[in-house]
């Protein structure tokens, strides 16, 4: 990314000179609901993921719950909140569904694990994938 382009957008990526994501949306309790703050994040992720050098990278939008609630129950509520985030990339800026993998991780990921109800946890990160043919997790996306 152009040194112009990472000032305008460093809430979206980091200061590395690789263009990697740096971003997390937060959540209610028990919702997927994008709040007013989210949708500023993910607009100028849009942007960003815009940009000709990532039109065709891909990236995982893992979703993640907190340790509240049944294991199935915040399985589910992740998967939504990834997919939240997808379906607003893709309606409001021109994005190829195909770059986005929605993934939803439960409440088994947890950020502040010393705090596992936190508010912390709720949240979907956006993640590039480097080399999206020997990732980790490729059992879990689907592009």
């Amino acid at each position: 990314l152009g040194d112009v382009y990472k000032r305008q957008h460093q809430k979206a990526f980091s200061s590395s000179n690789a263009p990697t994501v740096d971003l997390q949306v937060n959540f209610k309790l028990n919702s997927n609901q994008l709040s007013k703050a989210a949708k500023q994040q993910l607009n100028a992720l849009g942007e960003a993921l815009n940009n000709s050098e990532l039109k065709d990278s891909k990236f995982i939008i893992a979703g993640h719950t907190d340790a509240s609630g049944s294991k199935i129950k915040n399985l589910d509520l992740s998967q939504k909140r990834a997919q939240a985030v997808v379906n607003f990339l893709t309606a409001h800026f021109k994005i190829n569904p195909k770059q986005l993998s929605a993934v939803g991780y439960g409440g088994t990921q947890l950020k502040d694990f010393l705090n596992p109800n936190s508010a912390t946890n709720r949240r979907v990160e956006v993640q590039l994938v480097k080399d999206p043919l020997k990732d980790s997790r490729e059992e879990k996306i689907k592009w």
